[in-house]
């Protein structure tokens, strides 16, 4: 966002809470400031596991933190991520500073998305069409019965009897000219 807003961040009196230090809180905070927008949202969702890289706490700290950030106010949850898409974050910039709130003249932005809808948000289940359709036999090769198979004559090895199209004999071993 910007320097001033990093600024109002060092300068919060944040209450203490047993389970999460407020140094950790003001990194965290002051991380996501410097990330977001001028009117405090993201133009993209923010990963914990981003935001733990860039402040070098944790997972766990990051989401107390986070946690911690919503219960008092300064941070909201715009879209609730999941799968492949993030938790999308806004800061409440008039929580930090009323004075900055009443300067900054630009409302909640509209972020463009695409026109496809996120997949990742929506289950369907294609993979049972699959597995209930029987799978296409068109050219389905039905294996002679047993009357047809005695039908035919057997040559002197026991295999079928009689020549293919190019004269040679139908059975492999009368080709090889075995006795």
């Amino acid at each position: 966002m910007t320097a001033a807003l990093a600024g109002h961040v060092d300068r919060l009196d944040l209450p203490a809470e047993p389970g999460i230090s407020p140094r950790a809180v003001r990194s965290v905070l002051r991380m996501m400031a410097k990330i977001a927008q001028d009117s405090g949202e993201f133009r993209y969702g923010l990963r914990g596991s981003k935001l733990a890289t860039l402040t070098d706490y944790s997972l766990s700290v990051i989401r107390r933190a986070q946690r911690y950030l919503v219960d008092h106010g300064y941070l909201e949850r715009v879209v609730v991520g999941g799968g492949r898409s993030s938790t999308r974050w806004r800061i409440v910039v008039d929580k930090l500073d009323p004075q900055l709130a009443s300067r900054h003249n630009s409302g909640a932005v509209e972020t463009r998305q695409t026109g496809r809808a996120d997949t990742a948000q929506q289950r369907r289940p294609w993979f049972s069409q699959r597995i209930d359709r029987a799978a296409p036999t068109p050219n389905a090769v039905t294996p002679p019965s047993m009357a047809e198979l005695r039908s035919t004559s057997l040559c002197r090895h026991g295999g079928e009897d009689g020549v293919l199209p190019d004269g040679r004999p139908k059975c492999p071993l009368c080709r090889r000219g075995a006795p």
